[in-house]
């Protein structure tokens, strides 16, 4: 009985880590699709930049803007390039994430597309409550119980020595039989448990 719950509770074990797996690989997709996002962004603003430095640039030499004008916009536009580089690698950290979740730390063909389902609207706590009971988390406390008194038991059993008989024939030469009976009951000296420390 006691490896049955053991065993149940690998179980649940397993369906545990297979939930923690698949809230880590929803927030890596996640976080994914946001850099993508942002990168995306972010080189848009940078061909913006890079347009208006050029007009800048063409203003100041025709004498209608001052110099720091173009100094300004070049530092924007020079900003906007770190951000780019910034957000490539952390895209790069992010795919090499999630690509380690399923074991292959390769970037080969792993590219980022669709997208997640709207949020469920929130439920009433009744809801939560009926659901809390079949959360592996909490379903599986009635068989860590069940497999502590199991255990418990099982150290009880240890704390009373068994009581063994034997008999038998023995011979004796030359040509001489006798009838042996043993009675035997090992005291436990050097057993801690007694039965109730466990």
């Amino acid at each position: 009985r006691l490896a049955e719950l053991e065993a149940e509770l690998l179980g649940w074990e397993y369906r545990l880590q297979q939930l923690r797996l698949a809230g880590e690989v929803y927030l890596a997709h996640g976080r994914l699709r946001y850099l993508a996002a942002r990168l995306a962004l972010a080189q848009e603003l940078l061909g913006n930049a890079h347009e208006t430095l050029t007009l800048i640039e063409a203003r100041v030499n025709a004498g209608k803007q001052p110099p720091v004008a173009a100094l300004q916009a070049r530092q924007q536009m020079l900003a906007l390039e770190a951000e780019v580089l910034d957000l490539t690698s952390q895209q790069r950290v992010a795919a090499l994430d999630l690509s380690a979740l399923w074991g292959d730390s390769s970037l080969e063909g792993l590219s980022v597309t669709g997208g997640f389902s709207s949020a469920r609207p929130t439920l009433d706590f009744q809801a939560y409550q009926q659901a809390l009971a079949q959360h592996p988390q909490v379903a599986r406390w009635q068989l860590e119980g069940e497999a502590r008194q199991a255990a418990l038991v099982a150290a009880q059993a240890e704390a009373t020595p068994d009581l063994a008989t034997s008999g038998g024939l023995r011979y004796h030469p030359p040509g001489d039989w006798g009838v042996v009976a043993s009675v035997t009951l090992p005291l436990p000296v050097y057993n801690q448990n007694q039965g109730s420390i466990e």
